[in-house]
């Protein structure tokens, strides 16, 4: 399970321990399946189950956003943990490209 920020305000500290459960329970539901013929691959899972597979995470969150909405569904690479590191540094590397520190912790997938 992913970590949570300390000092975050009470809401999206809720909003974030839910998302992340959510995420783990989507991928145990319509992700784990997907394992002996697509490991390795970045998956989307929807908030129904839908799911969106390709090759980077910035090809699957730019498919899932436009399908789900933002911070609508659950992204991982199918078999591994991993993807959720590679998120956090997707993102802050993109914000730090708009102007921002590189230290926030938001992504708009």
């Amino acid at each position: 399970m992913a970590r949570i920020p300390a000092g975050l305000p009470e809401h999206i500290e809720k909003w974030m321990k839910w998302r992340v459960q959510e995420d783990d329970r989507l991928y145990e539901l319509y992700g784990k399946p997907l394992e002996p013929e697509h490991n390795g691959k970045i998956v989307a899972i929807g908030p129904a189950g839908e799911v969106i597979l390709g090759g980077t995470v910035a090809e699957v969150a730019e498919k899932a956003v436009a399908s789900f909405g933002e911070g609508n569904f659950a992204v991982r690479r199918v078999g591994h943990q991993a993807v959720w590191k590679l998120r956090a540094l997707s993102a802050n590397a993109a914000f730090a490209q708009e102007g921002g520190s590189g230290n926030d912790r938001h992504a708009h997938f």
